[in-house]
């Protein structure tokens, strides 16, 4: 039950109005702003970057949780 809880709560993060609609979209145009005014990829990849880090922790705490859970049951 818990790895299907952690997996939900993922997705809600990643799925929430506020980190659809406002969040990820204002930190791209932020992203792309200042790429349009450096002609440089940098600012896309760190808001990428961002991103990745943010939700990383949560899927790898999930992936644990799923392998104990899938050893325990044997």
């Amino acid at each position: 039950m818990l790895p299907d809880l952690i997996g939900n709560t993922l997705e809600v993060v990643k799925l929430t109005s506020l980190a659809s609609v406002v969040a990820l979209p204002e930190l791209l145009y932020a992203a792309r702003s200042a790429q349009a005014i450096t002609y440089n990829p940098s600012p896309i990849v760190l808001a990428a970057a961002m991103y990745f880090v943010l939700l990383w922790p949560g899927v790898r705490l999930l992936s644990r949780l799923e392998h104990h859970m899938l050893v325990s049951r044997r």
